[in-house]
């Protein structure tokens, strides 16, 4: 796996230096405005859990509070960001971006700048079908925009809505699978999708996905099913045997070089790695020795972090790593800037290691003993360690969107809120660096 190629963004937003399914913008202004600002952006999955698109979340202020007359403002707000601020690329890595549309907005022109291939234009709830909001519709699909009805409801309101959609929005907490059910027969037609939001288990993303729902919400993929134990296979037992190795306080290099010996994908990935001409290595690396000498210890952990973690999700969604992998490198980047003690628990493998439950599918207490970590990591991963807890609680309202959760521990740790935001962005942005293939 070879380095990703940069992201195309101004190099004073998106920092690489010291990475589902969301990123933070810290960089606020002054007056009206709050100042910390956080985009968030949540994955939006098809039927074979593979991202497609995120729908971007924004924060308006610190009471997590957006006021009727204020949505137009949240969503100006999150467009600036978006195109002028990180930019689209970088923001939602190459996919779609739903963004949430008020009537407003709708009917006037400022949906025009956005890039029509690039954006799912999300019409809210509370607006009504009127003859100006039709209009606008048929237009912006003209344009080339994907239209979506976010939390639909059928009725005499929003039936007109129906034939100007591509996409259908069905809230589960709100509408209940039967709810979901009966809409999805009443508005079917050819090419009009249906996305389940907050599908929360597999078994009721498998029960949406059933009643003709393609895309899917939620966070059913980072929680353990429990069926059974999965048995490991070749790959996957090397790869946990890799982090165990890079778990210790000292990388045993001997052990390191004997696992990758035994394990023809991993000793070519490394070596590809390595020969990659972005590295800007003077001659090639012919030998797992001299690889792993080049390296060093840093390096090495962060590249099996990114290989290990790849080949241990086996069929589980690659948002997945992912998010871990962003864990890891937020929690390691932002302990660097505060006065707070974690014992002998790397941070950086902490927030990687924090989704295993899920990839393997066992309760977090049986995962960790299959690793066979250190007593310490294993006592962080069941909730012993109160530190690295906070944090993950902190990364993990992030990730949903739970702004007040934010800064309630934002101001328990504490921490500036831009400088988190910031610590978060980068963090996104190096992940997705990771999980981008080198062209």
């Amino acid at each position: 796996m070879g380095p990703a190629p940069e992201i195309d963004a101004p190099p004073d937003e998106i920092e690489m230096g010291s990475s589902t399914s969301n990123l933070a913008v810290g960089k606020g202004t002054a007056g009206a405005m709050a100042p910390s600002h956080f985009i968030g952006r949540q994955p939006i999955f098809d039927g074979r859990r593979q991202v497609i698109a995120y729908e971007l979340l924004f924060r308006y202020d610190t009471d997590n509070q957006c006021p009727a007359s204020d949505a137009d403002l949240a969503t100006l707000a999150t467009i600036d960001r978006s195109l002028n601020v990180i930019g689209l690329k970088a923001l939602v890595a190459g996919k779609q971006a739903f963004i949430n549309v008020t009537r407003e907005l709708l009917i006037g022109q400022t949906l025009r700048m956005l890039p029509a291939s690039q954006v799912v234009i999300e019409v809210l709830e509370s607006v009504e079908a009127d003859e100006p909001v039709l209009a606008a519709l048929k237009s912006l699909r003209e344009a080339g925009f994907t239209i979506a009805l976010d939390d639909f409801i059928l009725n005499e309101r929003t039936r007109p809505l129906v034939a100007l959609a591509d996409i259908i929005k069905l809230d589960l907490i709100t509408t209940g699978s039967e709810g979901c059910r009966r809409i999805i027969e009443q508005t079917r037609r050819p090419n009009l999708k249906f996305l389940a939001e907050k599908v929360e288990s597999d078994d009721v993303f498998i029960r949406m996905k059933q009643l003709g729902c393609t895309m899917f919400q939620g966070y059913f993929f980072a929680k353990p099913q429990i069926v059974r134990a999965r048995k490991l296979g070749t790959g996957r037992l090397q790869s946990t045997r890799l982090m165990h190795i890079i778990s210790q306080h000292k990388i045993d290099m001997e052990a390191t070089e004997e696992v990758l010996r035994q394990d023809v994908t991993l000793s070519l990935k490394l070596l590809t790695y390595l020969n990659s001409a972005a590295l800007g290595l003077s001659h090639k690396v012919t030998s797992i020795r001299h690889a792993l000498a080049l390296l060093g210890e840093i390096k090495l952990r962060h590249w099996v972090a990114v290989v290990a973690m790849t080949m241990l999700i086996d069929e589980k969604p690659a948002e997945l790593a992912r998010m871990s992998m962003v864990r890891g490198r937020f929690l390691e980047s932002l302990l660097s800037q505060i006065d707070a003690q974690t014992g002998d628990v790397d941070s950086f493998l902490f927030g990687l290691f924090s989704m295993i439950d899920a990839m393997m599918d066992q309760p977090m207490h049986q995962a960790v003993e299959r690793l066979a970590l250190t007593n310490a990591m294993k006592d962080a991963l069941v909730g012993s360690n109160v530190t690295l807890n906070l944090l993950l609680a902190l990364v993990q309202a992030c990730e949903r969107g739970q702004w007040n959760d934010v800064d309630e521990i934002a101001q328990a740790i504490p921490i500036d809120p831009i400088l988190l935001a910031d610590h978060y962005r980068s963090a996104m942005a190096w992940a997705d660096r990771a999980f981008t293939p080198q062209k």
